[in-house]
């Protein structure tokens, strides 16, 4: 797809020279919307399990390497188990942390918007995505 955003905007504003009138920005493109604070927020969450799969991905292979060896003495696994109660305890950390986040997010839903059922559908349906994600491993 070629970007012909430029090429846009130089025809409105030529346009709107020829005819004689102002070119404001927001005739030529709609200013950017900012996100509500329940998206702002849902997405900080979705961010943050991402973080947290990403960090239980990059320890996986040292966390799940046990040698049929390692309980009766033989080839030790390369992580300690130190090491793997402090994995679980970030990750522990980090889920209660974003599930907190998840019900604080549920709390602040109203029982129903009047006349704007959507919305709220919306907003229903990613917390359950946000949840199903943050429950999937």
């Amino acid at each position: 797809m070629i970007p012909r955003t430029a090429e846009f905007r130089a025809a409105v504003a030529s346009f709107r020279r020829a005819e004689g009138l102002p070119t404001p920005s927001a005739d030529v493109l709609r200013p950017v919307r900012t996100p509500s604070p329940f998206l702002a927020e849902a997405n900080a969450v979705a961010q943050s399990v991402g973080e947290i799969r990403a960090y239980l991905r990059e320890h996986m292979a040292a966390y799940a390497n046990f040698s049929t060896y390692a309980f009766a003495g033989g080839a030790a696994s390369r992580l300690s188990d130190q090491e793997r109660d402090a994995i679980d305890e970030e990750a522990t950390l980090g889920f209660t942390a974003c599930s907190s986040r998840i019900d604080a997010l549920r709390a602040s839903l109203p029982a129903s918007l009047p006349g704007r059922g959507t919305p709220l559908a919306h907003q229903q349906s990613a917390i359950m995505s946000l949840r199903k994600t943050a429950r999937s491993f």
